[in-house]
């Protein structure tokens, strides 16, 4: 929680938008905290993003989208130069499969000029296919955009967390806001947990929550219909598009595209399905079809059996207009908003977070921050360095030289660099997202044990008080194994399928690891996997771990045929539905799931 409890600034939401107008707020003397409900930043809509830097030509004329859309990516050169995150302009294209189509091809180019948008030409067929060769044959011609960019979105926003901290803004996680009361001072702001703190300006980035915060203090309510999008990622080495690859877009929105995220791995999607929650993520069946179905348009050659991740991420589109709803609010002096931000909200959130920065320094009448740095040294990534500063890095240290993740191939010494950030790591996914770990090929199969010990002696906690992700998403149980398990011999070159290849609809709850992983986790760590375990696979590697399990005290559930037909649990698993081969379905109650029931052949090393 804050050290303090009086403050002239509070934010709430620790997305891109809200670090863009946290880091701009530093640079004013202003007390500030960020708020977020989560245990790291961009747990939201930020950190299922497609990553793209649109340029503006796709905004309705006239809109806060389309005025912040080309303002915001224009900063984006800039912001790169000061605070060292991934991003680049690799172009996109907006594929026509008809002459109607194409006319809303041109319809678009003029839609650009009229935003004032970089430049866009409308290319023929003979011309896309000399762009991108791979692009179906059935397409006659493009919109290219060469200004649009891709970026890393968690990247951006840590890196601007991260100079907003250096600069003196406070973050408090685990914070969600429960009320806001106008007081003569400005507000108090109730979380959760009745931690009450007082602050002389609101700033409302809460992401698909931002009408409730608005309507906490405004007679303007605002109403939010959330959009599930779900996104298939591909493995390493498959590279289809240099360009982001669009459809036309419809109503509904850009369609479902081909892009290549910051670091090299092609994905597809994101579909756009309404729905009541705003915090359910979890994949389907039907949507994982459509997305894929729907991808093979533009990529007559997409790979099923080449993805190895799925995920969703939500949407907060405005239900009422459509629209961004950005700036002061009338009838609540000192509450700012930047709310129902959705698409383009990453290419504007620069620009959003400077206007809502000098709104709130005119309303406080603040004073410059005379120590303001724009400047931030990221956390070492060997990948992107070169040969000999890595070398000087191991001398340094030679945990840089030792290995942690194999398929990702970031080190122990990483691992801990990232650890002792100014914005603390609270739960094992914000240093997934931090150093790359358990994103490669096994998707953590192999590495995750040693990780998690790793996190556990540098933060001086106990690994079963580590989330995955959430509040109570505990990658291991709390019961310690009854005996010692001793850590079983390393493979060869070959791995167990991890969950994400067998595309299996569901929330990403924590619990779910191959026979290898949960032996190396007892081993390392000395705490069970679970408590009530199902091991599920026809594989050596499975009884073998079944019985270690039941040697160490865990209550086994063995099934070796069938298929995982869905894992139930948003955070931790809960239970797990299996088809039988005779296609009878059981329901089986479980904290714990063991898949092993297919070896791959081969682990790929992200080069340098």
């Amino acid at each position: 929680m804050p050290a303090l409890t009086e403050y002239d600034v509070v934010v709430i939401g620790a997305g891109v938008v809200g670090c863009c107008a946290a880091r701009e707020l530093s640079r004013y003397d202003l007390r500030t905290v960020v708020l977020e409900a989560g245990l790291d930043i961009a747990c939201g809509a930020t950190r299922a993003n497609s990553g793209i830097v649109h340029t503006g030509y796709d905004p309705e004329p006239g809109t806060l989208k389309a005025a912040y859309n080309v303002r915001g990516a224009a900063l984006f050169p800039a912001l790169q130069r000061e605070l060292a995150f991934a991003y680049r302009k690799n172009g996109a294209l907006v594929v026509a499969f008809s002459p109607d189509e194409v006319a809303t091809l041109h319809e678009l180019a003029e839609r650009a000029q009229a935003n004032g948008a970089p430049a866009v030409t409308v290319v023929d067929q003979a011309q896309l296919r000399e762009l991108e060769p791979g692009v179906s044959p059935q397409a006659v011609a493009a919109l290219h955009v060469p200004d649009s960019g891709i970026c890393d979105p968690y990247g951006f926003a840590l890196a601007l967390a991260e100079n907003a901290a250096d600069n003196g803004v406070e973050f408090a996680f685990d914070a969600r806001v429960a009320s806001i009361q106008a007081t003569d001072a400005g507000y108090q702001v109730t979380l959760a947990d009745g931690t009450q703190l007082q602050a002389r300006a609101v700033v409302n980035t809460a992401g698909a929550y931002s009408d409730e915060i608005n309507n906490m203090v405004s007679a303007r309510k605002l109403r939010i219909a959330p959009r599930r999008g779900e996104y298939h990622l591909f493995k390493e080495g498959v590279h289809a598009f240099d360009h982001t690859m669009f459809p036309v877009p419809t109503k509904e929105g850009k369609g479902i595209l081909v892009g290549t995220a910051a670091f090299g791995n092609q994905f597809v999607g994101p579909n756009a399905v309404p729905q009541e929650s705003r915090a359910d993520v979890a994949t389907t069946a039907v949507g994982l079809d459509q997305v894929m179905d729907q991808a093979a348009r533009l990529w007559p050659d997409v790979a099923e059996h080449t993805v190895i991740a799925n995920y969703a991420g939500i949407r907060a589109t405005n239900a009422e207009t459509g629209d961004f709803v950005i700036g002061p609010v009338e009838d609540a002096p000192g509450f700012f908003n930047a709310a129902c931000i959705d698409s383009p909200g990453l290419a504007s959130a620069p620009a959003i977070g400077a206007d809502l920065a000098s709104w709130v320094a005119e309303y406080l009448q603040a004073a410059p921050n005379p120590t303001f740095d724009p400047r931030r040294v990221p956390a070492p990534l060997l990948f992107m360095m070169d040969d000999q500063a890595r070398e000087r890095l191991i001398q340094e240290d030679p945990r840089f030289g030792s290995k942690i993740c194999g398929c990702a191939n970031v080190t122990e010494g990483e691992v801990v660099a990232a650890l002792h950030r100014s914005i603390p790591v609270l739960c094992f996914e914000a240093l997934k997202w931090r150093t790359g770990v358990t994103m490669g090929e096994c998707q953590g199969g192999r590495c995750v044990p040693r990780i998690l010990a790793v996190m556990a002696a540098e933060l001086g906690v106990e690994p079963c008080t580590i989330p995955r992700r959430a509040a109570g998403s505990y990658l291991v149980s709390h019961r310690r194994c009854a005996v010692e398990v001793a850590l079983p011999p390393k493979p060869n070159r070959v791995y167990e399928k991890p969950r994400s290849m067998y595309r299996i609809p569901g929330a990403r709850a924590a619990g779910v690891f191959s026979a290898y992983g949960a032996l190396c986790t007892m081993a390392r760590t000395g705490y069970l996997p679970g408590e009530t375990v199902l091991v599920w696979g026809g594989l050596d590697a499975a009884d073998e771990c079944a019985a270690e399990l039941e040697r160490a005290g865990a209550q086994v559930i063995r099934v070796r045929d069938g298929q995982v037909l869905r894992v139930d649990g948003d955070l931790r698993v809960e239970a797990v539905v299996i088809a039988a081969p005779d296609g009878t379905q059981t329901t089986y109650a479980c904290d714990a799931l063991i898949m092993s029931d297919q070896m791959l052949d081969h682990v790929p090393v992200r080069g340098h």
